[in-house]
């Protein structure tokens, strides 16, 4: 949820490594109203994005397929990770999984 900063983080490395990536979530959490993963995927070739979106679109939970441009403007003034600021992926929030907070 939030602003996604890790999430943006990490969508930088793929992009600064991979020649094509795809970012794939709900609309949700790609908005930072939900907290959820975003499935990332990077490829030394093109991907299939129109197979892609079709599929996520087709989903019993569809989700919304960044590719391009998107994945660039998602990434925005993100900062790939280093390994001496490599941080753990954010928690979910008390509650997320049904259990109420101790």
């Amino acid at each position: 949820g939030g602003d996604l900063r890790f999430a943006r983080s990490q969508v930088a490395a793929a992009v600064a490594r991979f020649a094509d990536v795809a970012v794939l979530a709900s609309p949700d959490v790609l908005h930072g109203r939900r907290f959820g993963n975003l499935v990332l995927v990077g490829s030394p070739a093109e991907l299939p994005v129109d197979g892609l979106v079709r599929r996520a679109a087709g989903d019993p939970f569809p989700a919304t397929v960044l590719a391009g441009d998107d994945v660039r403007r998602f990434a925005a003034d993100a900062c790939p990770p280093s390994d001496r600021a490599a941080t753990p992926s954010p928690l979910p929030p008390p509650g997320f999984f049904g259990r109420p907070p101790a």
